[in-house]
């Protein structure tokens, strides 16, 4: 099984079609065989001793005809009816002739052929002697021709008796070929039985097999992204991978689960320092709107307190540098936070492609499935053929069971003479009901490979009802895969907005740290130049007040981002 578990899901498919067609073909084949191994031990029966026997019997029968017409011709010797009786006695002769004839170019065995040799000499004695009678009737010595005729009795009776015994030599083997025939046929029915349950076993419980190595690992992986989707980045890794399609789709699903993590901790961490910086910000753009404001208040003392003033714009400046700095650091991590977040979208759309190409795979298992079950419907119709070959030999062991009947017709008609042809015709007829008898037999083991055949059609449909749900499992997979990669570029959107605050924020800080140099020369001449630098000092508030609106706005995205990987656990 850990051959099978390492083949792709194609090729499991094709490892269950292939043994379901193995399985259906020895027992076909075993079931043709057998049929075919009766047709022709019936033919062998019927040609070397059904055959024989009424050989024998219409031998028997010209034989009797022959002697009652020697008595006729002995008995009413006139001109008129001699040529007639010769004539009769003639064709009579010929028929015997001819019917022994037959018995010769039959498969004979050794004790047949002496049997052969014995008749072939009293045969032409008793044609001799016959010769020898009439004769003597057309010479009108019908005394002597009677007392001639009357000595053959003993060559005649001798033919009689050869034949009644060929006759009960070929019953006698009959009998035996039937039960031998009986017994190889109660030893194949019980060997096809025995084979179609293993196959049937087997076929299930390898259909059975590759369906829970197929359906199990799908169904973990569902279940495991259905708890990715709701944000459970706790989630265990799959361990059950194998080689096919389904193990493809849990290392990249391993590998998903372990970038989302990585994103998240480092968007954590970069929404960390982003409301620190963005806290420290406003602090800072809060303390230096105080400094303008005192600034502005105090513009008639600056001629008095302008070292003051430049000590206070010095610091100011050094504040500007503090802000540029960690503004920087935040520019920095928004960057790789974002091409980290691009990398994970596009890690989940692989994921999503995978998706597809797992759906695709599915459907191509459900198409096989499908042929797979054409196949044993057409393994079925081959059944019934041979159905229709059992109803064949059916009628060849009626039309024997008939020939039977008009043979015991016959022997009843010749009387006392006919009675060993009786015994054999009943032989006969006993051969033909038990050839019927196994034929029937057959018929019912054809029935019911044919019923095991629908159940094998049932189990087919159901591997196709499991791929569909397999199908069915895949596509859920599928919008879970949508639903994460939506997710990543929401994150990546909302990254690259932080980024772009960020960069605004670096720009109005190093306007402000430009300004504050100006101040700072500005102070020097504070004491000449109180108007100039009244009009700088607005110009610095309307600096202060614009960062004071971006480390606001700032602080809005760094709490929504927070927000955002609140939403997901690990």
């Amino acid at each position: 099984m850990s051959i099978i578990r390492n083949l792709s899901t194609r090729g499991k498919m094709v490892v269950l079609i292939i043994s379901f067609s193995v399985f259906m073909t020895i027992v076909g084949g075993m079931g043709y065989i057998s049929l075919k191994s009766s047709s022709e031990q019936l033919e062998a029966m019927y040609e070397d001793q059904l055959l024989p026997v009424k050989w024998i019997n219409d031998w028997r029968q010209e034989m009797r005809a022959i002697d009652s017409l020697v008595y006729k011709m002995i008995l009413n010797p006139v001109p008129d009816f001699l040529e007639g009786y010769k004539s009769e006695l003639e064709a009579r002769n010929l028929n015997a002739m001819q019917l022994f004839e037959n018995l010769q170019l039959s498969n004979l065995d050794e004790e047949e052929q002496k049997k052969v040799q014995m008749l072939q000499s009293l045969v032409t004695q008793y044609r001799s002697d016959l010769v020898d009678v009439v004769s003597m009737v057309e010479d009108g010595k019908v005394d002597t021709a009677y007392t001639f005729y009357r000595a053959t009795d003993k060559t005649l009776n001798w033919i009689n008796d050869e034949q009644l015994s060929w006759a009960n030599y070929l019953s006698d083997q009959a009998d035996q070929m039937q039960t031998e025939y009986a017994k190889q046929a109660e030893q194949t029915i019980l060997l096809l039985l025995i084979i179609e349950a293993v196959a049937l076993i087997l076929a299930i419980a390898l259909g059975a097999g590759i369906a829970r190595m197929i359906s199990t690992p799908l169904r973990a992986v569902s279940q495991k992204m259905e708890l990715l989707a709701q944000g459970d980045l706790s989630v265990e890794q799959v361990t059950h991978i194998g080689r096919d399609e389904v193990g493809k789709l849990g290392v990249a699903f391993n590998g998903l689960v372990i970038n989302l993590r990585s994103l998240i901790e480092q968007v954590k961490v970069a929404g960390e320092q982003v409301a620190a910086s963005s806290a420290q910000l406003s602090a800072n753009a809060e303390q230096s709107a105080h400094a303008t404001e005192r600034s502005l208040g105090s513009v008639q003392q600056i001629a008095s307190s302008s070292e003051v003033q430049t000590q206070r714009t010095q610091e100011s400046v050094r504040v500007m540098e503090e802000m540029s700095i960690a503004i920087q650091r935040i520019a920095d991590t928004a960057s790789a936070v974002s091409e980290s977040s691009i990398q994970a979208a596009d890690e989940a759309q692989q994921g999503n492609e995978h998706i597809q190409s797992a759906i695709q795979q599915m459907e191509s298992i459900s198409t096989s499935v499908n042929q797979a079950a054409q196949l044993v419907h057409e393994l079925g119709v081959r059944s019934e053929a041979i159905g229709q070959i059992v109803d064949v030999i059916t009628g060849i062991a009626s039309q024997t069971n008939l020939l039977a009947l008009n043979a015991a017709i016959e022997a009843a008609r010749a009387g006392e003479h006919g009675r060993g042809f009786a015994v054999v015709a009943d032989e006969v007829r006993k051969l033909a009901e038990q050839s019927d008898e196994s034929a029937r037999e057959i018929a019912r083991l054809i029935t019911e490979i044919q019923q095991e055949t629908t159940h094998v059609v049932t189990v087919m449909n159901d591997g196709t009802v499991e791929a569909q749900k397999g199908t069915a499992i895949v596509q859920e997979a599928g919008e879970t895969f949508h639903r994460i990669v939506a997710s990543s570029q929401v994150v990546a959107e909302q990254i690259q907005e932080v980024s772009a605050a960020t960069e605004q924020m670096s720009a109005s800080v190093q306007q402000v740290a430009s300004s504050m140099d100006e101040m700072n020369i500005l102070a020097a001449e504070a004491a000449n130049h109180t108007q100039n630098v009244s009009g700088h000092a607005n110009e610095q508030l309307e600096s202060v007040q614009e960062i004071a609106r971006s480390s606001a706005d700032l602080n809005e995205l760094a709490q929504d981002l927070q927000e955002s990987i609140q939403q997901f656990k690990w």
